[in-house]
């Protein structure tokens, strides 16, 4: 009998090759047809979705996961109660940038380009309901599964972009409405499944939503102060050079992006393990310990591969009018053995209830990031992005391990944990 970590992380696997295929794949395509400058447009627009769609999550549905893992008979109640909060926290996020853009310094093409990308993330948001049934019921097949057809449908529907569409005035929008439709899809298929797992309990629960939020609070402005740290020093980019320089960042980044989707597989899997054993320091220092070893071994392969590889994997994606990308694909990859790292110091963190913890360590990466990048972006442009985006990924392990350490007792290697399966 295949045990259960091992059978949701070889799905996991599977479906995150897929949408790793498909990310590079389709942001390849994009790349080739917009060029340099309106690929930096439509990472702009990119950017701003991504604060959308963090303001729309604010880590609800890993503290939902948390706490149906530890009561399994509230599943159906938390799901209903996290669908509704979603719908209606989406709705004001998207309300509010829309009021934003409108007095911001962005391009027209910026502006609406971020609106209709907005209605992706509203489905992105809501979908985080039914992905708790199967996270917490550890049957993340189904979660793989919605994923997969998301994104088979978003690199099928570039490519006939590309093909019947190649030199359209507007053909950056049909690409942003090729992301909404491949989201839609996505939730319908996780909602589909969901229902066929668990019985949502749709009625309002105050007392649960309170509980839910009260919770999250930390973990929401931990979340907000991430995505600052992630995608801040893109902004100031935009703001002091060119739209050229952004979508030559963006490249790069997008690779260091995708890399993460290894220790997110791994640690969705782990995280309800981590939450059920977070009162028993023996078994989840064998958790931690084991996933610990993992996250070292594949991040360093990761890392020292993205190195070696980055003219081949510059040259076979985007092609040759992104050679200045290569430098900076290789300045980024040590960041990658680092957010590895951190991703099990920081759930151990989480499982333990600690997160308010987490609140300095965020607030002093995103300050050294952010400060650091306004002082060295105006005469270093990208490279001085990706350098600093190395220090503020080591900065940010040592201090999470830190934490882990002082909320559970974790110590990587204790036992010779070993590559087992959990």
């Amino acid at each position: 009998m295949v045990h259960p970590f091992t059978q949701n992380i070889t799905v996991q696997i599977t479906g995150k090759v897929v949408s790793i295929l498909a990310v590079i794949g389709s942001t390849a395509l994009i790349a080739r047809e917009l060029g340099p400058v309106y690929f930096g447009y439509y990472s702009i627009i990119l950017v701003n979705l991504s604060f959308i769609t963090v303001l729309n999550d604010l880590g609800l549905q890993t503290i939902a996961v948390r706490n149906a893992s530890q009561d399994a008979g509230s599943l159906g109640t938390i799901t209903g109660n996290l669908f509704w909060i979603k719908v209606v926290l989406s709705c004001i996020v998207i309300a509010l940038f829309a009021v934003l853009l409108t007095y911001s310094h962005y391009s027209p093409v910026v502006k609406r380009g971020v609106l209709l990308a907005s209605i992706g993330a509203f489905f992105l948001s809501v979908i985080s309901a039914p992905n708790t049934i199967f996270q917490s019921t550890l049957k993340l097949r189904y979660m793989v599964l919605s994923d997969i057809c998301g994104q088979i449908i978003l690199i099928s529907l570039i490519g006939l972009i590309c093909l019947f569409f190649a030199g359209d005035t507007h053909v950056l929008y049909y690409f942003i409405e090729a992301g909404v439709f491949s989201s839609l899809l996505s939730l319908c298929v996780a909602l589909y499944y969901a229902r066929r797992i668990e019985r949502v309990r749709w009625n309002l629960n105050m007392a649960l939503i309170g509980g839910l939020l009260r919770n999250t609070a930390p973990l929401a402005l931990i979340n907000l102060l991430s995505q600052v740290h992630f995608r801040g020093d893109s902004l100031l980019l935009s703001f002091m050079k060119t739209e050229s320089d952004v979508g030559l960042y963006a490249i790069a980044y997008k690779f260091f992006e995708s890399s993460l989707m290894v220790p997110i597989i791994i640690m969705t899997a782990v995280f309800p393990l981590l939450s059920r054993a977070h009162e028993d320091p023996g078994q989840l220092q064998a958790i931690a310990g084991k996933s610990f070893n993992w996250l070292l071994l594949t991040g360093a392969v990761a890392s020292i591969g993205t190195f070696s590889l980055a003219p081949q994997l510059i040259e076979w994606t985007v092609g040759k009018n992104y050679h200045e990308t290569i430098l900076l694909l290789r300045i980024l990859s040590p960041a990658i053995l680092f957010s590895f790292i951190n991703s099990i110091f920081a759930n151990i963190v989480i499982a333990k209830n600690k997160q308010r913890d987490i609140l300095f360590v965020s607030i002093s990466g995103v300050t050294i990031n952010l400060g650091l990048n306004a002082i060295f972006i105006p005469r270093y442009s990208a490279i001085a992005c990706a350098t600093i985006t190395d220090f503020s990924e080591c900065y940010g392990m040592l201090m999470m391990g830190y934490l882990a350490y002082r909320s559970s007792g974790f110590i990587p290697f204790r036992r010779k944990a070993g590559l087992a399966p959990l």
